[in-house]
């Protein structure tokens, strides 16, 4: 999954990819040093808020783009980002009620903290912390992301009705003997 996101993402030329992540390693994709940075320590929240404040360090604005989103599309990022132009944050929902997809032109210590990640109120609950903090959000297409077996299986059937995309995640699991996969 990670290989079709990093492609997606890196396909927009408005970007500058960067992996967030708890530990170099082999990622076997095409990602130079310098687009690798450690996340530290604490909840998602805290990983997530320390990479989007070093990210807008020197740029104005940042999107944190779930690594478990195959499908996500040029297009939806394309659109955060021309977004981000107008608003202060974009949040790209997900279907369970998480977030695939955060965009921000501004964050600081604490924005993310103490929220309910991992739950069916975590978008919600991002974008009333950003309101609360006086930042204008706005939304793109509720999307979906791969959390659980069950979320698996909806990928295969997506991967069916959508046979261009996420090549490689189709091909792991066409490989995969403990999956059955169709597409």
């Amino acid at each position: 999954m990670f290989r079709d996101v990093w492609a997606v993402v890196s396909s927009v030329s408005e970007t500058e990819p960067i992996l967030a992540t708890d530990s170099y390693g082999d990622f076997q994709v095409p990602v130079a040093a310098n687009q690798i940075w450690l996340q530290g320590d604490g909840d998602l929240g805290a990983r997530l808020e320390r990479i989007l404040i070093r990210a807008l360090e020197s740029a104005s604005s940042a999107l944190a783009v779930g690594a478990d989103t195959p499908l996500i599309r040029r297009s939806e990022l394309t659109e955060a980002i021309e977004l981000l132009r107008h608003f202060d944050a974009v949040i790209g929902p997900a279907e369970d009620g998480g977030f695939y997809l955060l965009g921000l032109t501004r964050c600081w210590r604490g924005l993310l903290a103490d929220l309910p990640w991992s739950s069916a109120k975590t978008a919600e609950a991002m974008k009333q912390r950003l309101i609360e903090n006086k930042m204008t959000v706005r939304e793109i297409d509720v999307g979906f992301d791969v959390d659980t077996p069950g979320d698996l299986q909806r990928l295969s059937e997506e991967l069916i009705r959508k046979p261009g995309s996420a090549p490689e995640t189709r091909a792991w699991l066409a490989c995969n003997p403990s999956f059955e996969f169709q597409g």
